[in-house]
């Protein structure tokens, strides 16, 4: 027996749109903890950099072309790489301790891991071919989607109203869900 899934609206339905959300929240509990001459330095840089996270999921996803949406992503991926920096910064410096930026740390690791999973590079032809309706066998094209992954894409897509995904945010939110 098939389980239903919710559909995939909006941005706020991504996992790693609200995994980001998280991160958001926990970087600003870390940036309170800096002393305060890191007001405008460090903290401003770590905080900024956090909110550029879900940000740029938030308007990659509503981009209608797969290449608009991958460069919002890996915009995404790159603010991660450099809170990671500022974070590593910050505990070399002795301004957090170690036990406070775990958490942070495997949080960071864990949403550059969904962001590189959704960059349509692997995945490129088959969302353009999905939003045209001219689907060839996706694990051709793609080996390392694995077969019921497809299926369980095509089958969402046919549940819209369009019986297709109408951009590719739209997909890639579906594989957000399914890959978390």
């Amino acid at each position: 027996m098939e389980s239903e899934q919710p559909e995939i609206w909006s941005h706020r339905d991504l996992v790693v749109w609200q995994k980001a959300m998280d991160l958001v929240d926990m970087i600003y509990a870390l940036a309170r903890s800096l002393p305060p001459e890191e007001n405008y330095g460090l903290r401003s840089q770590m905080t900024r950099a956090s909110v550029s996270v879900p940000a740029n999921i938030a308007e990659g996803s509503a981009r209608t072309t797969s290449k608009d949406f991958a460069n919002f992503l890996s915009n995404a991926r790159s603010s991660v790489m450099e809170l990671e920096t500022l974070l590593t910064v910050a505990l070399r410096q002795d301004f957090v301790p170690e036990s406070e930026c775990g958490p942070a740390f495997a949080l960071i690791t864990e949403v550059s891991k969904m962001l590189t999973s959704l960059r349509p590079f692997r995945g490129k032809k088959i969302m353009e071919q999905q939003l045209t309706r001219d689907l060839p066998d996706p694990c051709e094209l793609v080996p390392e989607i694995p077969e019921e992954l497809v299926v369980i894409l095509t089958k969402a897509a046919q549940k819209r109203p369009e019986g297709r995904f109408a951009t590719a945010g739209e997909m890639a939110a579906a594989l957000s869900f399914y890959l978390s």
